[in-house]
């Protein structure tokens, strides 16, 4: 398979120079059943599990039997703890519980790449020549910047790669509700999944190979 060639641009959104990039990350088929179990286990890992109901030996009460056995005419009755009882104890009711599995790392890997390779098809992932050139903390500096290299697709959720970010990075993107910041190595999954548009900066990619193809 070719290397596939893909412009690098400037915060202005002009072009600076062109870059092959490994057909092992970057042109990778898509297969929906890795990416859904993959992303599932994001997702899953995230769930508190924090439901909790009382059993029968759990609820406060007294354990003395309700009513005589016989004679009484009606139904046979314990104490009033049963879960048929009002505030009785629930049967068989959730408690606290992990809801994370596990799943191989081989498959967490093809499912980065799978993402990445999609955005790259959909013409959905730009390259920055370096982040570091970027200097001002301005919030309306930063969205100016937004349309010049996004263009028409301004107003998409934004997900900007990096293997670090100065600080007036930050400060100009934090007050941008579409535009989220993660390190190289943090990439995964469902980050890629949940934004429309992926901005690399350009000197990942040597980095990125290391990670996703060893």
């Amino acid at each position: 398979m070719n290397k596939l060639l893909k412009k690098v641009i400037d915060f202005s959104g002009s072009s600076v120079k062109e870059i092959s990039l490994n057909p092992d990350i970057f042109q990778v088929p898509m297969n929906n059943t890795v990416l859904y179990e993959v992303n599932r286990w994001h997702t899953a890992k995230r769930r508190q599990g924090n439901s909790s109901t009382k059993g029968v030996s759990e609820v406060a009460g007294s354990t003395k039997k309700s009513r005589p056995q016989k004679e009484s005419g009606k139904a046979r009755q314990g104490d009033g703890r049963e879960p048929h009882c009002r505030g009785g104890g629930t049967t068989f009711g959730p408690k606290p519980r992990s809801y994370a599995f596990s799943v191989n790392k081989k498959v967490r890997k093809l499912a980065v790449k799978m993402s990445i390779s999609n955005k790259i098809a959909n013409e959905n992932a730009l390259f920055i020549d370096d982040f570091k050139n970027y200097s001002s903390s301005k919030t309306s500096d930063f969205s100016n910047m937004l349309e010049s290299i996004l263009k028409e697709k301004k107003n998409k959720k934004a997900l900007f790669i990096a293997n670090d970010f100065q600080e007036s990075f930050k400060m100009g993107s934090s007050n941008i509700y579409n535009v989220n910041l993660l390190k190289l190595e943090g990439l995964n999954t469902h980050s890629l999944l949940m934004h429309d548009i992926v901005i690399f900066d350009s000197g990942v990619l040597d980095l990125m190979e290391g990670r996703l193809l060893k």
